[in-house]
C-alpha cells in the first residue's frame, strides 16, 4: 500500500501511417504520432514566443555551460572561495552573465546573478561566473544550519555535498524596442528568454528559471530589474506613468535587453547536472506506451492519496453523530512549490469530490493489474467524499453551495459500488456500522435544480457545474438530464464546448445508455460530438522538430485565439476525447488509429504538465510536489484539481484501450 494513515501532512514538489502499428494495443505499448498541421490564427498567440527565441539564437553551446556548472560544483563540493583563476578559458571568454542558486534540504540557501559590466566587459574576480557564485557561496556560508564557531568551515565541508546547484549562463545580450510591458510579454518566451536592463554603467537581469520559481512573466520581470537599477522602488509599480519603458528609456537613457539562456541543475542530492529545458525536461512521445500510462496513472493517483489530510471526526464543530471511530479525509489547496506554500489552505468541496470520483475511476481500472493500489485508492476515494457530505456547510442554497453539492452528487453516483466496498473493507476503521454517506441522498436537492429554463437556479452555476449536473440526473435516471445536456449543446458554441466536458458527453452517453432509457442506445448527438472532436484538435499545438523551443507544448490546446501557452485546462476535455475513441457510435474502426494517435499527442503535454524528478528541483519539498500537474508550462502553481481531472483523463485512456484490446 501506498499509504495508511495520513494525519497531517502538508506541502513543503498525425501521422496516421505510423498509428496503424498501435493498434495492438495491449501488447508491446504504442507511441503517439509525431504531428498534426498547426493552424495558424489559431495559435498566432504563441508564434511572437517563437520567432523571439529564434531572434534570441542560442546562447552559447552546451559544452561551455556544463564546463561553467562543473567548475562552479567544483568550488562548492571543495567549499572554497570561487577564484577567477579556476576558469576554463572557454566559460572565461564565452559566459557574458551566470545566475548561481545553492539549495540545502529545499530550501534556497544562496543567490548570486551577475552580468558583465556596460562599459568594458568583465574580467578576474568581476567575472560574471566568479561573482555569481561568489554571491551564493557568501550567502550560503552564512544560511546553511549550525553554530557560528571555530569548527563552522569544517562542519560547512561536511555539508557541502548535500548542497543542489543550479547554473544559467548567457551569452551576448539583444537590445529590444519596446514600447509596453504587455509588449515584452509577447515577444519574451517565459522560461527559454531572460531579460535585462542597462542605466548607466548597472545592469540588471533575470534569468528564465528564476521568473519559473517566482511566477513572473517576462513583463513583471523587466520592471523588477528597471525599478533595481534605477534603484527607485516606485519604477516597480506597473502601471505607474513614469515606469513605462518610453519614459524610462528617456529619463535614465535605460537599454533593454532580453537574452538565452542554458539552465543545469541537479535534480537530486549528489546527482549530475542536467539540461533544463523550462524549468524541466521535454516528454518523449515513445514514453506514453501502455505500461507508461499505467505508470503514470498510478504515480497521479499515489500522489492524491499521499496528499490526503486525516479530518478526524472528533474536531468537528459541531461532531457528527454517526462519524465517531471514523477517518474523513479532505486535500489542501493550491500549492507554491518553490516555497511549499499553500493559498488557499484547504480545497474545494468540489475538487475533493472529483477527486474521490478520480480516484474510484482509477482503482476500477487498475484493480487486475495493481489490486493494492487500487484498494488504497478506492479507501481514500470514500474518504475524501465521506469528509465532503459529512462535513458539508448548512444555510440557504446559493450558486456557490450549488456547485458543490453537485459535484458530490456526481461523485456519490459514480462511487457507489466503493460505498459498499467500504463496509468489507476496514482499514481506516476503528468500529463497524454504517456509515452516513451510504444514506445520503442528493435527490431533493438535485430536485431543485432539475427544471430547465430562464431563471432556472440551474442556470446560475458555472458551466463545468452544469455539465456535471446533467451527468448526476442521467446516473440517477432522471428524465431531464436529457433537457440539459440539449440546453448545453444550445447555449454553446463548438469552440466553447470544452467548458463542459467530460460532463456533459458522459451524460449523454449515460442517458443513451440507461437500461430504461426510451434511446435503446442510439446517441443522436454523435454528429455533433464527431464536429466537436474535430474543432477541439484543431486547437491542439502540433508536434514541432526535435528540439524546436516549442517541443514542450505539443499537444496542448489552445482554446482562445489570445491564448499564448496551453495549459493543464485541457484535462477535462481529453477525458471525453478518451471516450470517445473506444465508442463505436462516435469513432469507426477505420478511423481508430488516427483518433488514438491524437489523443496520445494530448496526453503528452498532460504528462510534460506532470511534476518529475526533473521539474521538482526548484521545489522546497520534491517529494510532497512529485506527480502533481502544473497549471502550464509557465504556471508551476498546483491545483489538486487539475492532478484529479488528468487522473480521470489517463485512466479513461486505459479504459479505451482495454475495449479496444478485447480486455472489456
Amino acid at each position: 500500500m501506498w499509504i495508511r494513515r495520513h494525519t497531517g501532512r502538508r506541502f513543503r514538489s498525425t501521422r496516421v501511417a505510423a498509428a496503424a502499428a498501435w493498434i495492438v494495443l495491449g501488447l508491446a505499448g504504442f507511441s503517439p504520432s509525431a504531428a498534426q498541421a498547426r493552424p495558424g490564427p489559431l495559435v498566432a498567440g504563441i508564434q511572437p514566443a517563437v520567432e523571439s527565441s529564434l531572434a534570441a539564437g542560442a546562447a552559447m553551446d552546451p559544452e561551455t555551460a556544463m564546463a561553467a556548472f562543473s567548475v562552479v560544483e567544483s568550488w562548492i563540493r571543495t567549499w572554497r572561495r570561487p577564484d577567477a583563476a579556476d576558469l576554463p578559458p572557454g566559460v572565461a571568454s564565452g559566459v557574458r552573465g551566470a545566475s548561481v542558486t545553492l539549495r540545502f534540504m529545499g530550501e534556497v540557501v544562496g543567490r548570486g546573478t551577475r552580468s558583465e559590466r556596460a562599459a568594458d566587459g568583465a574580467g578576474g574576480d568581476d567575472h560574471p561566473l566568479v561573482a555569481a557564485a561568489r554571491a551564493a557561496w557568501n550567502e550560503a556560508a552564512d544560511r546553511l544550519p549550525g553554530d557560528r564557531d571555530a569548527v563552522r568551515e569544517d562542519r560547512l565541508r561536511l555539508m557541502a555535498p548535500g548542497v543542489m546547484i543550479s547554473v544559467e549562463v548567457r551569452g551576448s545580450l539583444v537590445p529590444m524596442s519596446i514600447l509596453s510591458y504587455d509588449e515584452v510579454d509577447r515577444i519574451v518566451s517565459p522560461g527559454l528568454d531572460g531579460v535585462a536592463v542597462r542605466i548607466g554603467e548597472r545592469i540588471e537581469a533575470m534569468f528564465p528559471g528564476t521568473m519559473l520559481v517566482r511566477n513572473v512573466m517576462p513583463g513583471d520581470a523587466l520592471l523588477s530589474c528597471v525599478s533595481q537599477a534605477a534603484e527607485d522602488p516606485t519604477l516597480g509599480i506597473r502601471i505607474n506613468p513614469l515606469s513605462q519603458p518610453p519614459a524610462i528609456a528617456k529619463a535614465h537613457e535605460a537599454v533593454f535587453y532580453r537574452f538565452r539562456s542554458m539552465h543545469i541543475a541537479q535534480t537530486s542530492e549528489g546527482g549530475p547536472g542536467r539540461f533544463l529545458h523550462r524549468g524541466g525536461r521535454v516528454v518523449s512521445p515513445r514514453e506514453l506506451n501502455r505500461t507508461g500510462l499505467e505508470e503514470w496513472a498510478d504515480a497521479l493517483a499515489r500522489g492524491l492519496v499521499r496528499s490526503c489530510v486525516a479530518h478526524p471526526a472528533d474536531v468537528t464543530d459541531p461532531p457528527h453523530p454517526e462519524a465517531d471511530g471514523r477517518i474523513c479525509l479532505r486535500l489542501p489547496g493550491v500549492a507554491w512549490p518553490a516555497t511549499g506554500k499553500i493559498d488557499p489552505q484547504w480545497a474545494s468541496d468540489v475538487t475533493n469530490a472529483i477527486s474521490a470520483l478520480a480516484l474510484g475511476r482509477y482503482a476500477n481500472v487498475r484493480e487486475q493489474g495493481s489490486r493494492d493500489a487500487a484498494h488504497t485508492a478506492r479507501n481514500a476515494a470514500v474518504r475524501l467524499l465521506r469528509g465532503s457530505i459529512e462535513h458539508a456547510p448548512g444555510g440557504s442554497p446559493t450558486p456557490e453551495s450549488d456547485e458543490a453539492w453537485i459535484a458530490r452528487a456526481v461523485s456519490y453516483r459514480g462511487l457507489l459500488v466503493e460505498l459498499t466496498f467500504e463496509q468489507t473493507y476496514n482499514g481506516w476503521h476503528t468500529r463497524h456500522g454504517v456509515s452516513a454517506v451510504n444514506r445520503w441522498d442528493p435527490g431533493h436537492r438535485l430536485a431543485r435544480l432539475g427544471p430547465v429554463g430562464e431563471g432556472s437556479a440551474s442556470r446560475r452555476v458555472t458551466w463545468p457545474g452544469r455539465g456535471r449536473l446533467a451527468y448526476a440526473m442521467a446516473l440517477a435516471g432522471d428524465p431531464l438530464a436529457e433537457d440539459h445536456v440539449r440546453d448545453i449543446y444550445r447555449s454553446l458554441t463548438l469552440s466553447g464546448l470544452h467548458q463542459a466536458m467530460p460532463w456533459s458527453g458522459w451524460a449523454d452517453l449515460a442517458r443513451a445508455d440507461a437500461p430504461a432509457a426510451d434511446a435503446g442506445g442510439v446517441l443522436p448527438a454523435v454528429a455533433l460530438l464527431r464536429e466537436w472532436r474535430d474543432a477541439a484538435y484543431a486547437r491542439m499545438i502540433a508536434s514541432p522538430s526535435p528540439g524546436d523551443d516549442d517541443a514542450d507544448l505539443a499537444g496542448g490546446f489552445l482554446w482562445n485565439v489570445n491564448d499564448r501557452f496551453p495549459g493543464a485546462d485541457a484535462a477535462p476535455a481529453v477525458a471525453f476525447l478518451a471516450t470517445m475513441v473506444a465508442d463505436r457510435r462516435l469513432t469507426d474502426a477505420a478511423d481508430r488509429p488516427k483518433e488514438l494517435a491524437r489523443l496520445l499527442s494530448a496526453l503528452r503535454f498532460l504528462r510534460q504538465l506532470t511534476v518529475d524528478e526533473y521539474s521538482a528541483y526548484s521545489a522546497a519539498d520534491p517529494s510532497a510536489v512529485m506527480w502533481a500537474v502544473r497549471r502550464s508550462p509557465v504556471d508551476q502553481k498546483l491545483d489538486p484539481e487539475d492532478t484529479a481531472m488528468t487522473l480521470l483523463a489517463v485512466a479513461e485512456a486505459l479504459r479505451a484501450i482495454d475495449a479496444l484490446s478485447g480486455k472489456q
